[in-house]
């Protein structure tokens, strides 16, 4: 995953994708040692590998976060934010599983010779604290379509 972005980096600074940050790079530090790369409109090669880490670092936390709201809530986390409210397209699933479930039952008897325990945490424990706003917007979405239904 981090080659491939990597790579899909170095091909947008190939381009010119990153000439205005390059630009303003070389505005902001003119003394760096990286100013014949900006000098060209390009980010230096340590920017784009930072720019491939980040990327695959936040990815890597997403799918932690749906493995990990599967285990306790027992269903699929809701959309992101960006895809759900600002149109954004892409989500990216945690790869090479069927379900979350059969992943976390593959692992399980790892986890507890790992940590020493006998047994894990009941998975489903529902909170006492109320809908949250995404289920509020779900809600009240259905409730629209149902009054343009009807």
């Amino acid at each position: 995953m981090y080659l491939d972005r990597k790579e899909f980096e170095t091909k947008r600074n190939e381009t010119g994708h990153y000439a205005r940050a390059a630009v303003t790079l070389l505005a902001n530090t003119p003394k760096s040692k990286e100013v014949t790369y900006w000098k060209d409109g390009k980010l230096s090669k340590g920017h784009i590998d930072m720019k491939a880490r980040r990327w695959v670092k936040k990815i890597v936390l997403s799918h932690i976060h749906h493995v990990a709201h599967v285990w306790r809530y027992s269903c699929v986390p809701p959309k992101p934010f960006a895809v759900a409210h600002l149109g954004h397209a892409h989500v990216i699933l945690p790869p090479d599983i069927e379900t979350v479930d059969q992943f976390l039952a593959e692992v399980t008897e790892e986890i507890k010779a790992k940590f020493g325990v006998t047994a894990l945490p009941e998975p489903a424990v529902k909170s006492n604290r109320g809908p949250s706003t995404y289920e509020l917007f779900e809600l009240e979405a259905e409730l629209d379509d149902l009054d343009q239904v009807g």
